[in-house]
């Protein structure tokens, strides 16, 4: 197609190409520069821009596809979270579900979620015995599959295998997902625990192994493996997870600081 075809002058079209880019349908710039729907598609086509796909055009909310593809600390710790307390749903002929369901005390935590992929998918809230909770799902096939790569899968508690075993951020991620820090009301011993499959707890153990000496052990309760310490060994592993971070569930964080800052304990 030669230039003289063109009803729009260069500096136009590089208008056209620049909002396209940015999300704007080709229907909303037809309109906006009164011209043909079509003719919003040949200057796209001549100058080599790349159409969206259909579930690309439909889709509502903008979201950064590419926060998985490093092992930055906000990267790690929410794949962590995501293997323990979030969820992947498969679905044909549509865009892919990841699905996190907190307790309504935690809503601040989705907002950190959100923020942290770039966009302002909506926070709602649903009524679940016992407790009201706070859910956020957010379609993306690229993030869905990126994830399949830590083991975040449909169905992922039967085989989870987590990889960063090293990473203190991924592990503070999974604590703060499927784990907890409590203190006995008896004698204020102080205890960390994890739920979740075999490897998971495996792994987690050979963790805080490097810099504890706790000898717990993963015990099968209810078909869920757990695994438990207290005392001192509970405050070195909290304190590792959660010194110096700048991503964490804040009441996990708030327990942890407290014990770091008390007396020592015997196990």
């Amino acid at each position: 197609m030669s230039k003289s075809h063109f009803k729009l002058s260069s500096e136009q079209i590089d208008q056209v190409i620049e909002l396209y880019k940015s999300g704007k349908t080709s229907s909303k710039l037809a309109f906006q520069f009164n011209v043909s729907d079509s003719s919003i598609l040949r200057y796209l086509e001549y100058r080599g821009v790349k159409r969206r796909s259909r579930s690309e055009i439909n889709r509502k909310y903008q979201i950064n596809k590419g926060v998985f593809n490093n092992k930055k600390e906000e990267s790690s710790y929410w794949i962590g979270f995501l293997l323990a307390d979030g969820s992947i749903e498969k679905r044909e002929n549509r865009l892919d579900k990841i699905k996190i369901g907190l307790g309504i005390k935690d809503k601040l935590h989705l907002e950190k979620f959100n923020n942290f992929l770039g966009t302002d998918y909506k926070i709602y809230t649903t009524s679940k015995e016992p407790n009201d909770i706070v859910a956020i799902s957010v379609t993306s096939n690229k993030l869905v599959e990126r994830l399949s790569k830590f083991g975040i899968v449909p169905n992922k508690v039967k085989g989870t295998n987590p990889q960063n075993i090293n990473n203190r951020h991924f592990w503070r991620g999974v604590i703060d997902g499927d784990g907890y820090l409590s203190k006995h009301s008896r004698d204020e011993k102080k205890e960390i625990g994890l739920a979740g499959s075999k490897q998971t707890c495996v792994k987690f153990k050979q963790f805080a192994k490097q810099f504890s000496a706790t000898e717990a052990s993963i015990n099968k309760a209810s078909g869920t493996f757990r695994w438990r310490t207290t005392g001192n060994y509970a405050i070195q592993i909290a304190k590792k997870l959660y010194e110096n971070s700048s991503i964490y569930l804040k009441r996990k964080y708030k327990l942890a600081r407290e014990w770091s800052e008390g007396p020592t304990q015997r196990e």
